[in-house]
């Protein structure tokens, strides 16, 4: 429900690459997907 309410309100989110919201998430446009277990790839698709 909060990755739906912040795309509603237009705050992107990152999410795990294969997490199951491909289908909500656009990488690059809603959203980022960082490589899990990463805290590297993370910290970068914060930033």
């Amino acid at each position: 429900m909060v990755i739906m309410e912040a795309l509603a309100c237009g705050v992107p989110v990152i999410l795990p690459k294969p997490g199951g919201m491909d289908k909500i998430l656009v990488d690059g446009k809603s959203g980022l997907y960082f490589s899990p277990g990463d805290a590297q790839d993370l910290a970068a698709r914060a930033r």
